[in-house]
């Protein structure tokens, strides 16, 4: 019983020791801001030194040239949650490399969302990918995002999944993303990306609807050898002619109306719509040097408008000068999106849909002073 009584002593005084160390640090934190910092410090010298000095008489803390005290076993400090902002236990809260938390709900929701086409993937924070496909961190992962110990209700669409599924989805997702040359269903109603490895001399079998596609034309198999058929040639030399691009990975056929020449794929590829080639390297940085805007594609559905709204064939040549080409063009360089790097965001207190994952926001939403985008707190955090 004595030894008993003297370990709680012990641990008692040594606590009060770690929270006048807690409490010096704040002291010195604040001491810019307020008045009696000095004194506040000098307080917790004299407390520190006099409970030192009582652990020393009594036996627990070791004398000059001993080993320091043992420092007592202290619950983990909680966490909290960077996408709601939750306060966590250490075994609810999921660490990532930039040393901020998920807890599972949150870190399911930024998992999903990365699924949805046109978003960033793997999901990130502060710019750095979240490793929910590390093979060694794999089974934790897994266990960390069970349904059964998240609250599904509060889940919606997110909660289809359980932790193995997920992450299956997610290597799907991932192929989908690596691979150069896609094949997406031929069958409209369902268009799902199809794995190389469901591809067998050139016939792709999709796993959804069970229907063949050619890997070479991206039309229905048509077995033999691809006739790459005169009408597919017909559509080719009217793109050639309306000056079309195509992208470079999927050769889906793009047309571009307004806007920058920056283009990006349905399947990931960004490409130039000028000359076709690529539009950034393997370091991220842009590499084809063709104009980034031209003149004609930014006004001309203006010039359109103006011209189905007031009528006459005449009218069209008097456009251009109407929208006043200077002033529209210099706009839509400084605040189209693709151009805009640093968003100012402002709280707006209304429902409204988010234009990054299109979600809609019952409560609030955030919108870019610059630009005026307008995204939820999610796509906020993880992906702008």
């Amino acid at each position: 019983m004595e030894e008993s009584q003297d370990t709680s002593i012990e641990l008692a005084l040594q606590l009060q020791l770690w929270e006048i160390k807690s409490f010096q640090a704040s002291s010195a934190a604040t001491a810019n801001h307020t008045h009696g910092g000095a004194d506040n410090q000098e307080a917790a010298d004299l407390f520190r030194a006099e409970i030192e000095e009582q652990l020393l008489g009594w036996g627990f803390a070791g004398t000059e040239g001993d080993t320091p005290p043992r420092t007592p076993s202290l619950p983990p400090t909680p966490h909290g949650c960077i996408g709601c902002f939750t306060a966590l236990a250490v075994e609810d809260a999921f660490e990532l490399p930039c040393d901020h938390h998920y807890c599972r709900t949150c870190l399911r929701i930024a998992v999903c969302l990365s699924f949805e086409e046109g978003i960033i993937f793997p999901p990130r924070c502060c710019n750095q990918p979240i490793p929910i496909d590390d093979a060694e961190d794999r089974a934790c992962v897994e266990e960390f995002l069970r349904l059964d110990r998240i609250e599904t209700d509060i889940l919606g669409d997110f909660a289809e999944l359980d932790g193995p599924e997920l992450l299956a989805k997610s290597d799907e997702v991932r192929v989908e993303r690596e691979t150069l040359d896609k094949t997406y269903c031929s069958n409209p109603t369902c268009s799902a990306f199809i794995p190389p490895g469901d591809i067998f001399r050139d016939t792709a079998a999709c796993r959804k609807c069970g229907d063949l596609t050619c890997s070479l034309c991206k039309q229905a198999s048509h077995g033999g050898v691809c006739p790459r058929d005169e009408a597919s040639q017909q559509v080719l030399g009217m793109a050639l002619t309306e000056g079309w691009q195509r992208c470079p990975t999927c050769q889906t056929l793009v047309e571009l109306n307004t806007g920058c020449n920056h283009m990006t794929c349905r399947c990931g590829q960004e490409f130039c719509y000028v000359c076709g080639g690529a539009w950034r390297g393997a370091d991220g940085q842009r590499i084809c040097q063709c104009p980034h805007w031209e003149e004609r594609n930014i006004v001309a559905a203006q010039a359109e408008d103006i011209l189905d709204r007031e009528g006459g064939d005449q009218l069209i040549l008097d456009a251009w000068g109407q929208l006043g080409l200077d002033p529209e063009v210099e706009d839509q360089q400084v605040n189209h999106r693709c151009e805009v790097r640093r968003h100012q965001w402002q709280f707006r207190r209304r429902s409204d849909e988010c234009e990054n994952c299109h979600h809609d926001m019952s409560d609030f939403i955030f919108e870019c002073n610059t630009c005026g985008m307008i995204v939820c707190k999610r796509c906020r955090r993880y992906q702008l």
